[in-house]
């Protein structure tokens, strides 16, 4: 194995990775399924190492093939960025604004925000990345993202815009059909949860702990995609905003979604700002429509 890694190989391995499966991503992106398997075929080669194991009609990734997903998405967006910032440079800075999401907002609010941006401020130019909190953090530190939506946890300062209730979803054939779920019988279903380093993970564990609950963590992925996806089959319920599973797609037509009582869970969703640049134009015009977005949810 060779101690580089090519660039385009990581692209196509995260969208492989982040549909599914070969199959979904041909569709999606409308290509060859020769395409992406090539691909695969060739980066596996490269690495020495399966990235993928088969699970019915979907590719799971491999223990290797989550962790070269985290560092794949971490650094094709770092290779975005820096191509981004020398543009900006040569161009006008202060008409480009650059917000980072999380996925489970990502899906409820991204299509208004674009929206609205480019009517309040067409000469603007917006550009938004989805990612998990953790990176969005680190990616506003170091400025290459102008605005983070952000849940709330003890390092993260910002404006509080809203807190979530969190609730349990899965089939109706674990959950059955209660209105409500205790928490404390959280222990007594199988579950699916992001890995031991997120915070969402963190929350949940902390008010495990608080009432000496023990969990059956039955799969760790830290995609919300396939948390959905492996709940949908069955394979046990997650723990998410309600507001993240769309009962449009058919795919989850068989979850439904429970709060969580006694205690109910929130998450606070906050909005933050880069303190390496300058507030321009565009960002405040920015602000102001995801602060109205936010609380519209």
């Amino acid at each position: 194995m060779t101690n580089r890694l090519n660039l385009r190989l990581l692209l196509w391995f995260t969208r492989v990775a982040d549909a599914g499966g070969i199959q979904r991503a041909a569709r999606q992106y409308g290509m060859e399924e020769s395409f992406f398997l090539e691909r695969l075929s060739a980066l596996e080669h490269e690495l020495g190492v399966a990235l993928f194991m088969s699970d019915g009609d979907r590719l799971l990734p491999t223990e290797a093939g989550a962790r070269l997903h985290e560092h794949a998405i971490d650094l094709l967006s770092r290779v975005r960025t820096a191509g981004e910032q020398v543009q900006r440079i040569a161009h006008n800075p202060a008409e480009m604004a650059i917000l980072g999401v999380p996925p489970s907002i990502a899906l409820s609010i991204t299509s208004r925000v674009a929206r609205e941006f480019r009517t309040a401020l067409p000469d603007a130019k917006l550009r938004i990345i989805e990612g998990m909190s953790g990176y969005l953090r680190e990616w506003l530190a170091t400025g290459r993202i102008d605005v983070a939506i952000l849940y709330e946890s003890p390092n993260i300062s910002g404006e509080t815009l809203t807190r979530e209730a969190l609730h349990i979803i899965g089939t109706r054939e674990l959950l059955g059909t209660c209105d409500a779920f205790p928490f404390r019988n959280l222990g007594s279903v199988p579950v699916i949860l992001p890995g031991p380093f997120h915070g969402l993970r963190n929350l949940v564990n902390r008010h495990a702990e608080q009432h000496n609950l023990k969990l059956d963590v039955v799969m760790e992925a830290n995609s919300l995609n396939l948390m959905l996806d492996l709940a949908a089959q069955g394979a046990g319920c997650t723990i998410l905003p309600v507001n993240v599973l769309d009962t449009r797609n058919p795919a989850y037509s068989g979850l439904r979604g429970v709060p969580l009582v006694s205690p109910s869970i929130y998450r606070g969703v906050t909005l933050s700002t880069s303190t390496n640049k300058p507030v321009s134009p565009a960002i405040k015009g920015l602000l102001q429509l995801v602060r109205n977005e936010i609380r519209k949810r």
